[in-house]
């Protein structure tokens, strides 16, 4: 039986039914070749386009939402001018004062000079009375020298006191002493460290680095002393977090991290990172296994007022079960999803994306005193757009 044939036999509500039935069936498929039309373009962006979500305002943008204030930057006198030769040099706040401002070679007044006289061959076999300085010629030039470390040698004397026949030698310095019975002194500590988690130099590479300046240590002595300094840091550790509870407003998130491997596998275990930022600007992490709200609870147990975190679901769920707490989103996430979005709505991401940019503009020009006068009013227009 042919098609023609099948719909002919079929009565009026059964092609009613089937109406329905494939009308929703569209929908459906509709919708699912959406997403996965979203899902592809977003594979492409973070393959071939431009990840940066950076968006320079247009003076006449049709978008901008109408809140109160305008977009237009204050007008601020000119920066300080200091005349340098046939040219004038603008002075900028932040700017750093070097040690020569004649020099070439910019660098400020922490870094060490040494001066290097250089011998006019002119004046070779002249007394100083057959020639007259009349001036000098000055350059700069960066050098480095071989090997950063130094073995200090400390010498405490021994002495034994005739009346009493007591013998008495000078105590350790403080310096030496950090770690007890260890060979590093506190700037190889503080300089091992700095190293690794800082500038992130491995500690292979920094045990090749002392074998190239003559000093032979075995590896696992410079893994012992990362452990043994983090040990007597853990105090100012715990007490920085101490602090950081004490906020009134806490931001939080976590990342992910890779974390040592477990026996007999090659692919290294995946923890994370939980940060935790204070009101004084203090930050610590915590390590975690995993991602589970476990360590949300725990921390943050005795916690009351604001926590500002991204929208993952742990968070929302740990600040329902606690009344003291109130749950904050971040502008930045938010505004992320406005700008995923700007290829399917785009007039109204761009205006989405117009007011969480004059609250980052008034929170750059008038910071926290400024946020309940100019941008409260701003995120209540925004709520009720």
């Amino acid at each position: 039986m042919s098609v023609a044939e099948q719909v002919e036999s079929l009565s009026h509500e059964e092609l009613v039914r089937s109406y329905l039935s494939l009308r929703e069936q569209n929908t459906e498929l509709s919708e699912q070749n959406e997403e996965l039309k979203v899902q592809n373009d977003w594979l492409k962006r973070q393959l071939f386009g431009k990840k940066s979500e950076r968006i320079l305002p247009s003076d006449d943008s049709p978008h901008q939402l109408t809140l109160g204030e305008g977009y237009e930057p204050e007008d601020k006198p000119p920066p300080k001018k200091t005349t340098v030769k046939s040219y004038e040099r603008s002075h900028r706040k932040d700017e750093v004062q070097f040690a020569d401002e004649e020099s070439r070679l910019k660098f400020d007044g922490s870094v060490p000079v040494e001066v290097v006289n250089v011998l006019n061959p002119a004046t070779e076999g002249l007394d100083e009375d057959e020639y007259e300085v009349i001036g000098e010629e000055v350059a700069h030039k960066l050098a480095q020298r071989p090997g950063a470390y130094v073995v200090l040698k400390y010498v405490r004397p021994k002495v034994k006191v005739q009346s009493t026949g007591e013998v008495i030698t000078s105590p350790v310095t403080p310096a030496a002493s950090v770690i007890e019975r260890s060979i590093a002194e506190v700037s190889f500590l503080v300089g091992l460290i700095l190293d690794k988690f800082l500038y992130h130099l491995p500690l292979n590479r920094q045990h090749q680095r002392l074998t190239a300046a003559g000093i032979y240590l075995n590896r696992m002595t410079l893994t012992n002393l990362v452990h043994r300094s983090a040990q007597l840091l853990e105090p100012v550790y715990v007490s920085l977090q101490s602090s950081i509870l004490l906020s009134s407003v806490i931001a939080m998130d976590e990342t992910p991290v890779k974390a040592g491997r477990d026996k007999g596998k090659r692919q290294m275990k995946k923890g994370y990172f939980w940060s935790i930022y204070g009101e004084k600007e203090e930050i610590a992490f915590l390590f975690s296994p995993s991602r589970s709200g476990k360590l949300v609870r725990d921390v943050l147990e005795n916690f009351e007022g604001t926590l500002l975190t991204d929208a993952y679901k742990v968070y929302d769920i740990f600040a329902e079960l606690n009344a003291e707490v109130t749950r904050a989103q971040c502008w930045a996430h938010a505004r992320r999803k406005f700008f995923d979005a700007k290829d399917y709505e785009p007039e109204l991401a761009e205006q989405a994306l117009d007011a969480i940019r004059l609250l980052y503009k008034i929170e750059k020009e008038h910071g926290p005193k400024g946020r309940t006068e100019h941008a409260r009013p701003v995120v209540n227009e925004f709520f009720d757009w």
